[in-house]
């Protein structure tokens, strides 16, 4: 530019001297100084396209390495990434994703993708389109998948999604993180069966301690009775002790198979807030339902609707209330709240989005921190004259709703338990 410019005022000065033109010399150095500013500033804007141009080249050569290094990380991991786009056709799937899903992505890539997922992954495709949907990712979701040939037959999978927003697309698209958990499902049935087998045992031997005692009070009364020397005055002392030890007995027995019988029948759609009304009303007519105790609880404005069994929930939510009165002494305040958690309150042990939620908070003394953990054991209570089956057997029934309960805990300003339930079944969650 700057070569071109000098070159200009060169010929313009030569044609003002061969053409003998009587040009003011004012003018003549203007247009000279006019050529010089063009081939400066041509200069300039020269260098400055040079220097962006290599800027742009070094950049499109670090993105060109970083997309081969991210094809060669998802080539390499053993966790399936697919990526679906707004129309429902595949866009990306990386190795794993293709031995875990049996898809191959030089023959699917572009072409509608969801009814082939959902033969090849059971609920994977309405996965895929309630996130979409939404726009919002789902957590975790467990599915089946066909072995490979010559394989060990049927795969667990776990899901997880993700929601992108491309420039310029109307709908979303989703990415799919698909992981093999065979393995560790095995262990985890392992685990958990040796954990029964250990359960089972301390249960028993919970139970045997705890009828051993009355049986001995009962023993010892009924030989005093049968040995004719006690005074008239013991003797009802004796006899009110065989009936208050068996009524304790038979209260024990009760209570143990309600607690072992815990288990979901064929589920239905059940009304928490109907449940919770229900079970509130039960425990302030119940003869151990504490004097002098209020129960705040105010109905939510929309039913909140769970799959599950009805009498199982009532039962847990008749429990937790019945617990929180027992321990909040006279002149206590129990709240009952019931609704839907939102994304903020959901613990991080939670596996699904969206929950139904029950909290139950009381005014009384808290839970010890040395007996927190054991809280939910079976026979275990710090109340007089308590079976310790109230909180295992609301324990079980959250378990056989695939629900969670956590305890938050203030020694000496009271205990709020919280349960947590899906409010999709089938949906995984």
């Amino acid at each position: 530019g700057v070569l071109i410019g000098a070159l200009a005022s060169l010929l313009y000065f030569v044609d003002i001297v061969w053409a003998h033109a009587s040009i003011p010399p004012g003018t003549v150095f203007i247009q000279i100084g006019l050529f010089a500013l063009m081939a400066l500033a041509t200069g300039y804007l020269g260098d400055r396209l040079r220097q962006a141009g290599a800027a742009l080249g070094e950049i499109e050569s670090e993105l060109r390495q970083l997309k081969l290094s991210t094809s060669d990380i998802l080539g390499a991991i053993d966790t399936g990434v697919a990526t679906i786009d707004g129309a429902g056709r595949l866009a990306y799937i990386n190795p794993a994703g293709e031995g875990l899903l049996g898809l191959k992505e030089s023959e699917w890539q572009g072409r509608p993708v969801l009814e082939e997922l959902s033969r090849r992954a059971p609920g994977l495709a309405a996965l895929i389109r309630r996130t979409a949907t939404l726009r919002r990712p789902v957590r975790w979701y467990e599915t089946r998948v066909p072995g490979v040939e010559g394989g060990e037959g049927d795969r667990t999978v776990g899901v997880r999604t993700t929601v992108l927003e491309p420039e310029g697309e109307e709908a979303p698209w989703v990415t799919v993180v698909v992981q093999d958990i065979t393995d560790g499902k095995r262990v985890e049935e392992l685990n958990r069966r040796a954990a029964r087998l250990q359960a089972v045992a301390e249960l028993a031997a919970s139970l045997a301690h705890e009828i051993k005692n009355p049986l001995a009070s009962i023993r010892s009364a009924v030989e005093q009775l049968g040995s004719g020397r006690i005074a008239a005055g013991d003797e009802a002392v004796l006899q009110r002790l065989v009936l208050t030890e068996s009524d304790r007995l038979s209260r024990l027995l009760s209570d143990f198979i309600e607690f072992s019988w815990v288990k979901l029948q064929v589920p239905a759609r059940v009304d928490l807030g109907k449940v919770a009304a229900e079970a509130i009303d039960l425990v302030q007519r119940h003869p151990d339902g504490g004097e002098g105790v209020r129960i705040e609880y105010d109905p939510p404005r929309e039913p909140v609707v769970v799959e599950g069994d009805e009498d199982l929930l009532h039962r847990a939510v008749f429990n937790l209330v019945l617990n929180a009165v027992q321990h909040s002494g006279r002149g206590g305040v129990v709240r009952v709240e019931v609704g839907r958690a939102s994304e903020a309150e959901i613990p991080a042990g939670v596996p699904f989005s969206s929950p139904a939620r029950i909290a139950v908070s009381d005014t009384g003394p808290g839970v010890p921190a040395e007996h927190a953990q054991r809280i939910f054991d079976p026979f275990f209570t710090t109340r007089q004259g308590g079976t310790g089956l109230g909180l295992a057997l609301v324990h079980r029934a959250v378990e056989a709703h695939r629900g969670a309960i956590f305890l938050e805990n203030a020694p000496g300003r009271g205990a709020r338990f919280t349960v947590y339930l899906p409010t999709d079944v089938d949906g995984g969650g």
